[in-house]
């Protein structure tokens, strides 16, 4: 820094190592507090409460409270921010029991609690599959007129729809503004009309959606995919398969809302063994449609295509296929036919997330038809593969995908890293 002209002060460091904490870069940091320590720089409590951040929000609680002693010592007082990042760090990694010491630290410190601890507190034990102590923390807050938010009411949302509970979730949808003088967002819309979905409740679920306006709140891309899947759990076939999955295509040209290249290659395999005729056209639609926003199609779903276009389509119709394929530089699909193709519908979920692990760069469109079947059932797709797919599609320029990839791993109450913000934006704005 001091070859570049930058003035090492406390200020500049606490900075850097805050940066570093937040893209888990600790071995960074930890490097960083040393330099201080001897150039006789001193550190400030900010400077000690991003190293706490760090260690806490990726599991290293040993060197979390290392830290956090360090800071004591030196004279500093912790802060409300300090303890909720805690907090928070220890309900993401399912430590309940240990929050009430954090509570007991902020006691000591004279740190009042805020809607916002308790709220999260409420929320990770709806997290960490404890409906009853989540409602229990919910009702206090109503009984001592703290505001009930998001932060507990959607992992509560999220807990219902896992376990096969999509009235409780319903209802407390319909109730949030009413009881707990709380908005719904997008993240709450989505997570039950998922759980509808899996339930097969496809008219509840299609009248939940058109009440989404009603709330102000705009459908994402997500919402689509629950969406797709959800009308085709039913097993309609020919032409009232055909006819759902045009009315919703409508329904995501009208918003102008993304629809992301697996749900497509999904929807084309549904309707092409439909032997619909009508299918035909509504398969080049939708891949133009997806097309049209940048995105590179893949070889794969033109094997599943082509036959049937030879059999149900025109000639008209076959060359806007081959259009397609000569805009996407897929020219031979012959070699790809010949392949032996893993039905990676006979694989359990877990077998699934072995599969992408051992197979994401080799064989990537293959790895995104399996997340895209885990997401069909209904599955978390695990943090580090939806990221993985992320940074892949963003080497490739696709940055729809790639920000569909994003939309998925916030909307799953997963916090996306600041790396992959920066790498978002980054491409965004080439783009």
């Amino acid at each position: 820094m001091e070859k570049e002209g930058i003035r090492a002060n406390t200020i500049v460091f606490s900075t850097i190592i805050n940066a570093c904490a937040n893209m888990n870069q600790m071995e960074r940091a930890e490097q960083l507090l040393q330099y201080m320590i001897q150039r006789n720089i001193e550190a400030n409590s900010k400077t000690y409460s991003a190293m706490v951040f760090g260690y806490a929000n990726h599991g290293n609680f040993d060197k979390a409270w290392e830290s956090y002693n360090s800071l004591i010592e030196s004279g500093f007082t912790p802060d409300l921010i300090l303890f909720s990042s805690l907090i928070n760090a220890y309900a993401k990694y399912k430590r309940m029991d240990d929050i009430f010491d954090i509570l007991n630290k902020m006691k000591e410190n004279k740190i009042e609690t805020t809607p916002l601890i308790w709220n999260t507190i409420a929320g990770g034990y709806a997290a960490n599959g404890n409906p009853e102590d989540c409602l229990r923390v919910i009702k206090q807050n109503v009984k001592v007129h703290r505001p009930v938010t998001l932060k507990a009411l959607n992992p509560l949302l999220k807990y219902y729809v896992e376990n096969q509970q999509v009235a409780d979730a319903k209802s407390l949808l319909d109730h949030m503004k009413k009881k707990y003088k709380c908005t719904p967002d997008i993240v709450s819309f989505n997570t039950v009309i998922k759980g509808l979905a899996l339930a097969g409740k496809v008219e509840a679920m299609m009248d939940l959606f058109y009440d989404m306006k009603d709330d102000s709140v705009q459908p994402t891309s997500v919402t689509m995919l629950h969406l797709f899947y959800g009308i085709t759990r039913d097993n309609s076939e020919g032409s009232l398969l055909v006819g759902n999955i045009e009315a919703l295509l409508d329904c995501a040209k009208e918003a102008k809302l993304y629809i992301n290249r697996a749900t497509a290659s999904y929807l084309v395999n549904l309707i092409s063994k439909s032997n619909n005729a009508d299918g035909v056209d509504l398969c080049l639609e939708l891949l133009e449609y997806v097309a049209s926003f940048g995105t590179t199609l893949q070889a794969n779903v033109f094997v599943t295509l082509h036959p049937y276009v030879t059999k149900e389509g025109s000639s008209a119709q076959m060359e806007r296929m081959k259009g397609l394929m000569a805009r996407n530089e897929i020219q031979d699909l012959s070699e790809i036919t010949q392949q032996k193709q893993l039905n990676l519908h006979d694989l359990d979920t877990t077998e699934l997330v072995t599969f992408v692990d051992n197979n994401l760069y080799e064989h990537f469109s293959q790895c995104e038809t399996a997340v895209s079947i885990m997401r069909q059932r209904g599955h978390e797709v695990p943090q580090n593969q939806s990221e993985n797919l992320l940074r892949i599609h963003l080497k490739h320029h696709d940055v729809e995908e790639a920000q569909f990839e994003f939309s998925a791993l916030k909307e799953g109450n997963t916090k996306p890293s600041y790396e992959l913000y920066g790498l978002l934006h980054e491409e965004r704005s080439n783009k």
